[in-house]
């Protein structure tokens, strides 16, 4: 599938992407569903990363079906986020989920607001802040 994108930054954001993301053999892959299924454990989920091995390429996975241009930019950036983590030699180690993901969130806001992108930085607050109160509830 081809999600096309006019806006400049988003653009160049998604050539960063790719290229980084072609350089440590991973792909990014647009899923037509409402929901992408998680290798890790099987559960529906917007959009996950799973590092590559020996054999295989990994990948980045963004459902698209029913998603607003911003929320597609927002999951690829939390991905793009847990990407970047790995190559750093994922600084969580054995982390809860929840302090994983808020770390993961706090960057995604960060490279959409560095990068420029086309989104409502409040709106943009509220879905990682309502993201991050269901894993916290999960949690507990």
């Amino acid at each position: 599938m081809r999600v096309r994108w006019t806006n400049p930054a988003v653009k160049i954001f998604l050539d960063e992407v790719r290229t980084a993301l072609r350089e440590n053999r991973v792909v990014l892959r647009w899923s037509r569903g409402e929901y992408c299924i998680c290798p890790d454990d099987g559960e529906p989920c917007e959009g996950f990363f799973k590092k590559p091995t020996r054999k295989k390429w990994g990948e980045i996975r963004v459902a698209t079906a029913g998603v607003s241009n911003s929320r597609l930019i927002h999951t690829l950036a939390h991905e793009y986020a847990h990407f970047l983590y790995w190559l750093e030699g994922d600084p969580f180690g054995n982390a809860s989920v929840y302090k994983d993901e808020s770390f993961t969130e706090r960057r995604a806001l960060r490279i959409m607001e560095s990068r420029g992108l086309p989104i409502d930085p409040e709106r943009a607050q509220a879905l990682s802040a309502a993201y991050l109160k269901m894993l916290r509830d999960d949690e507990q």
